[in-house]
């Protein structure tokens, strides 16, 4: 039987209604199989499938990342974020992304790869949740993997709330929006784990070897208070890495944005809006200090097929 818990440790405190978050925590009562931990709250007209079986009386494994001793003011140090929906072809790039983000990571060990299924399609859904128990079953026990998915009501209705902006087709619009949504529901939930760092990626990148580590220490020996975010990636919104205390205003401006502009456009955006003045003098010049830019690229877009449907009317 699956059992269901409430929390609302990830809320927004303007836009508390979208980010309401219900988990499933889906285990077997055979010891040689794994947990894993699945929000499976999600806004399809059916009801997702559960891939496995809880007993009640069972305690999930897995709940918080457990490989090093936690001495800091933080439970995990980065938590990746990997959105992944249906691209129209049927192509998946996720499993291979996840598992150089595993390998890649040299000796880095504090850190939750967290895997957002942002789909409304509950059968595709439940079918790439299995897929990713059977892939990555022992880090998922390790609480090295996180799985969730939407819930109900976070998307607005596309139909009478989205605008069309940037003369983009219907289709177009609400695919960028989306992702504007999806990006503010990851940082958000990122935030309710308490960790240090939140690094957003796509779902077809491989990293380099020890991007990690390479990250962590660009990251704390730069960073400084009017750091908005660093870049590690020059390709779109891949790569870019957001402090703790500043993910409630990045989700928040993402939420409130999400209908007008890309992703990469909105963080373009933010640069300017959080460092210039009025008059507008040195803008450019202001807006790049507050940006962190490492000098080589740690992500290589693999992809080769866009989630975005071209020929939607």
């Amino acid at each position: 039987m699956v059992r269901i818990k409430t929390s609302r440790k990830c809320a927004f405190v303007l836009l508390a209604q979208f980010l309401a978050i219900g988990y499933f925590v889906i285990s077997t009562t055979s010891s040689d199989k794994t947990r894993l931990r699945v929000a499976l709250e999600n806004s399809a007209d059916d009801e997702p499938e559960t891939p496995l079986n809880q007993d009640d009386n069972d305690t999930p494994k897995g709940d918080k990342p457990s490989v090093a001793q936690n001495t800091s003011a933080y439970d995990t140090d980065i938590v990746i974020g990997v959105p992944t929906i249906k691209r129209p072809t049927g192509v998946v790039y996720l499993d291979d992304t996840v598992r150089h983000l595993i390998n890649n990571r040299g000796k880095f060990v504090r850190l939750v790869v967290l895997i957002y299924i942002a789909e409304e399609d509950a059968q595709w859904t439940n079918e790439t949740a299995r897929s990713i128990e059977q892939s990555f079953s022992k880090e998922i026990d390790a609480g090295l993997i996180r799985v969730i998915t939407p819930p109900k009501d976070l998307y607005p209705n596309w139909d009478t709330d989205m605008k069309i902006t940037l003369n983009d087709a219907r289709h177009q619009v609400k695919w960028r929006s989306k992702q504007n949504i999806d990006a503010s529901y990851m940082m958000e939930y990122a935030r309710g784990l308490n960790t240090k760092y939140y690094l957003g990626i796509e779902d077809d990148v491989i990293p380099v070897a020890d991007y990690l580590d390479r990250i962590w220490q660009h990251a704390n020996e730069k960073w400084s208070e009017n750091i908005i975010y660093a870049s590690y990636c020059p390709l779109g919104a891949i790569g870019k890495l957001f402090f703790n205390k500043d993910l409630l205003t990045v989700s928040t401006y993402l939420r409130t944005f999400w209908n007008y502009k890309p992703l990469d456009w909105l963080y373009f955006d933010l640069k300017a809006l959080v460092a210039c003045g009025y008059p507008r003098t040195d803008c450019e010049t202001r807006a790049n200090a507050v940006v962190l830019e490492y000098p080589d690229s740690l992500f290589t877009h693999a992809g080769k097929v866009s989630s975005l449907v071209k020929n939607e009317s």
